[in-house]
């Protein structure tokens, strides 16, 4: 589907600006709703959770590289709290960026 392609690279090269589903479906000429079901039919998740999983590999990359505290990475990878992050970087990968970050040590 070129519409979700196009919403894809979108999403990919704007991962790190404060990006909100209307403006990415604005963006990328296509309503929300299709938006929504291009992404839940053909990927199996939300446009939301494609765009986490995309910070979340960032996150990770901060981890392994090991210059910054999980405070840093979280606004870094362009997360309200540090607390959301800790959630969703939990939910994606299974384990806490505190947890992960000791499993590289």
């Amino acid at each position: 589907d070129s519409n979700l392609q196009k919403v894809i690279i979108y999403i990919m090269e704007n991962w790190d600006a404060d990006l909100s589903i209307a403006q990415v479906a604005s963006e990328c000429d296509i309503s929300e709703s299709k938006l929504y079901h291009a992404f839940q039919s053909q990927l199996g998740q939300t446009p939301i959770g494609f765009l986490n999983s995309i910070k979340i590999n960032y996150a990770i990359s901060y981890l392994e590289k090991g210059q910054h505290s999980i405070a840093e990475i979280s606004r870094l990878v362009n997360f309200k709290s540090e607390n959301h992050f800790r959630k969703v970087f939990t939910s994606i990968t299974g384990t806490t960026p505190l947890k992960y970050k000791k499993q590289l040590l």
